[in-house]
């Protein structure tokens, strides 16, 4: 069974054998819910929000099984779009919060000695690459309580982007915190008036922390690379999250701090071109 067999039965509006397509679809796929959440897309253009909720349903499942933790988050908050009173996906949510909480705790990495230098050329680059491929969940929040992971995924906000999307611009004031869940975006700051690349971040990668630490203007834009998803978490949650579990906080300054010497190595290139 593929997308496209789903995908034809739903032009037909043969909703039973589309649902069924889907059903199969996701007794086939092992790793990948992201056929689903495709079908889930075209139920919903056809106003079929029940068939919809089933493969966001299924997708949840096929990411929760495969370790992909943050996705199946993702696909369990689209359900909560379409119907906030779903118990099922609630408890869905409370029962990843549960399995993010089983691995052992790491600690955060050390900080990286200071460089010697201005204090412009120490202004760190505003992304924090923090990929763990292996599990799927971001190093900054493991470790953590169930229920702390659980304060944390409640009030994150799940945006949809499409290409080119301006997430953060520099110069301009944030302090949300986002998570990429789905696609990558480019990371680009200005250096003497030069456009200068910094980073591409990929699915589990978070930025936008300086913000939130330092409330100063954003120090890089960050823009959608074909369609993303991510989830954003804004300062008052966050910061009601870090008043409660000061580890958090502790782990995003090791963060900044280590990426100083990154930053200063790329603006020192820059200047010598």
């Amino acid at each position: 069974m593929t997308f496209d067999d789903v995908r034809k039965l739903i032009e037909k509006k043969t909703w039973d054998q589309a649902l069924e397509a889907g059903r199969r679809l996701a007794a086939e796929s092992k790793k990948d819910g992201t056929p689903l959440l495709r079908a889930a897309e075209l139920f919903l253009k056809a106003g079929r929000n029940q068939e919809a909720v089933a493969c966001y349903t299924w997708a949840a499942d096929i990411f929760a099984h495969a370790g992909f933790l943050l996705k199946a988050i993702a696909a369990t908050k689209l359900i909560l779009r379409l119907d906030p009173t779903n118990a099922e996906a609630r408890t869905r949510l409370d029962n990843l919060a549960a399995q993010h909480s089983g691995p052992a705790s790491r600690e955060a990495p050390a900080p990286a000695p200071a460089a010697s230098s201005s204090r412009e050329e120490m202004e760190p680059i505003d992304l924090a690459p923090s990929r763990d491929p292996a599990i799927g969940i971001l190093p900054l929040f493991q470790g953590l309580p169930e229920e702390a992971f659980q304060d944390l995924v409640g009030p994150m906000a799940l945006r949809q982007l499409h290409d080119g999307t301006e997430i953060i611009r520099e110069g301009e004031t944030g302090t949300s915190l986002f998570v990429l869940i789905h696609g990558e975006v480019n990371v680009e700051t200005s250096v003497r008036g030069k456009r200068v690349h910094l980073a591409r971040l990929r699915e589990n990668d978070f930025f936008g922390e300086i913000g939130f630490l330092t409330g100063q203007p954003r120090t890089a834009t960050i823009r959608s690379i074909g369609a993303v998803e991510i989830l954003e978490l804004d300062r008052d949650a966050l910061t009601s999250l870090v008043s409660r579990y000061p580890v958090i906080a502790e782990r995003l300054r090791t963060l900044y701090i280590s990426r100083a010497e990154h930053t200063v190595e790329i603006v020192r290139r820059t200047l010598r071109t």
